[in-house]
């Protein structure tokens, strides 16, 4: 039943006085809830049609990118967020989620421009700052990277995501030491995450130690899924900063070790 409105138009002024708003808001409502049921696909065919009849509205442009995020279509989710802006240039969720959909679709440097516009307006947005900061990850600048994390960790002391990928970044620098000292105090809480603790193997593994990264990899892993990221991890060790960058940012599915570019709790922070 649900499936079927995504084929139904708005209401026109004939049955509605010329008032739509009633339907605008039932339909966003239904895909809404298509969307929080995995009804991805039917979802977006929602949004389009709210979006062709309530042209002036950013939100349903809004709602249609993140969901082709979580379909993986990262070029579609780009360009309807790109529509939200030509018409609300300022709106927080478009920037960000603009910048998230560059930034998957691997154009981290045309990601740091909505993220820069939305921190001079926002300059406590912990999103755009951890987004920033992956951008700048990307695109080779850890130093700078580094000091944005840390502006995020000022705001928000306790964000474990944040502390995460600031070890990363250190890592791929090569100063696992520093990393080791961020992320072991948080990924062996009993509470911590499996990408913290795989994110912790990582660095053990970057580091040289490989006991302790298998150890830590176990937790959540396989054997097999182990040793492959054991032997992932030897490999990144010989690789310069910039090809390191990239190969941690395009880790195979296989070997499941969670980095700040795949993260699944970019939106959480």
């Amino acid at each position: 039943m649900l499936g079927a409105c995504s084929l139904m138009p708005l209401e026109t002024g004939e049955r509605t006085g010329g008032d739509k708003s009633g339907d605008y808001a039932s339909l966003m409502r239904v895909a809404a809830a298509m969307r929080q049921a995995n009804d991805l696909n039917g979802a977006v065919g929602v949004y389009r049609n709210i979006s062709s009849h309530a042209p002036n509205k950013p939100e349903p442009l809004i709602e249609l990118g993140a969901t082709l995020m979580d379909l993986g279509r990262y070029n579609e989710a780009s360009t309807s967020y790109e529509a939200a802006l030509n018409l609300q240039p300022k709106n927080p969720e478009a920037l960000v989620g603009q910048a998230r959909a560059l930034l998957q679709s691997d154009r981290p440097q045309l990601a740091i421009p909505p993220l820069e516009r939305e921190l001079k307006l926002h300059p406590d947005d912990i999103k755009a700052l951890t987004a920033l900061g992956i951008a700048q990850d990307l695109t080779d600048n850890h130093p700078l990277a580094q000091q944005t994390y840390r502006s995020g960790l000022q705001l928000s002391p306790g964000n474990t995501a944040l502390t995460g990928d600031l070890a990363l970044s250190l890592a791929i620098e090569d100063r696992t030491d520093e990393a080791l000292q961020l992320l072991k105090p948080i990924a062996t809480l009993p509470d911590a995450t499996p990408r913290l603790r795989q994110n912790l193997a990582l660095v053990y593994g970057l580091a040289g130690d490989r006991d302790a990264a298998a150890r830590t990899a176990r937790l959540d892993l396989d054997e097999t899924a182990v040793q492959h990221n054991l032997a992932y991890f030897e490999t990144l060790r010989t690789l310069p900063p910039a090809a390191r960058t990239r190969a941690i940012m395009a880790v195979p599915a296989a070997a499941p070790v969670m980095t700040p570019a795949t993260s699944p709790d970019l939106d959480q922070r």
